[in-house]
């Protein structure tokens, strides 16, 4: 099972672009340590509009720009080394 660090998750305002589409939305870090020993950032995508349909989508935050897709309503997990400066986006 992954170790979860004791930072508290970040919230970070996000730009999801598709195809016709801008929206904005809420991506949630925190730091793990997989069973590897490797430590990397985890997020998720939260407070994006309901109506956006699936597919793929270029999320943005800070100085990130990460491909991610929306597959049955769900989108999936993100997961960056944990060099990434995607906490410097909070």
């Amino acid at each position: 099972m992954p170790e979860i660090f004791e930072d508290p998750i970040v919230r970070i305002p996000g730009v999801l672009r598709a195809a016709g589409v801008v929206a904005g939305c809420i991506v949630e870090t925190w730091k793990e340590r997989a069973s590897s020993g490797e430590i990397c950032t985890r997020g998720r995508i939260v407070n994006d509009p309901p109506q956006l349909p699936d597919g793929p989508y270029l999320l943005r935050f800070g100085r990130c720009a990460i491909p991610t897709n929306k597959f049955e309503g769900y989108w999936e997990p993100i997961v960056m080394a944990a060099d990434s400066q995607l906490r410097e986006a909070a």
